[in-house]
């Protein structure tokens, strides 16, 4: 007859399958919960003459800056072209839709997030879920 008296291991071994089921089911919502929709942030190119791009869904992620929505327009389905250089805090953005800077004297682009003009480089200026992202081609103001 087979013993039928609990091992000192059960408890450990019923303790890992539920660890290990726990981490591999999928998360659900709770009933009557919504599946949660990914947050987005919004893309204005304004050319200054009347002619704007606008992307209105792009997908945020944590830590996106104003350069990340940039590159996330050139992935969408109607890729925004532009061009820039260096990387994080010395990103400079040189064109947007095949116009470029003009330099020192004539119109450049220049970016606002929330209608607040940035302050410091495309590359590390933060953008939230929700925002609105702008870029002009003007002088600076």
């Amino acid at each position: 007859m087979a013993n039928l008296r609990p091992s000192k291991r059960q408890p450990l071994a019923m303790l890992l399958l539920f660890a290990v089921v726990l981490c591999w089911c999928p998360a659900r919502p709770l009933s009557g919960e919504a599946p949660r929709k990914p947050q987005t942030v919004e893309l204005t190119i304004d050319f200054g003459d009347g002619f704007q791009y606008r992307y209105t869904k792009l997908v945020w992620h944590d830590d996106m800056t104003v350069l990340d929505v940039l590159k996330q327009a050139r992935q969408h389905r109607h890729p925004l072209r532009f061009e820039f250089r260096g990387e994080g805090a010395r990103a400079f953005v040189t064109s947007i839709g095949r116009v470029k800077n003009e330099g020192a004297r004539g119109s450049n682009w220049i970016f606002r997030v929330g209608g607040k003009l940035g302050d410091r480089s495309c590359g590390i200026y933060p953008v939230r879920a929700g925002e609105k992202v702008l870029w002009s081609f003007q002088r600076y103001p």
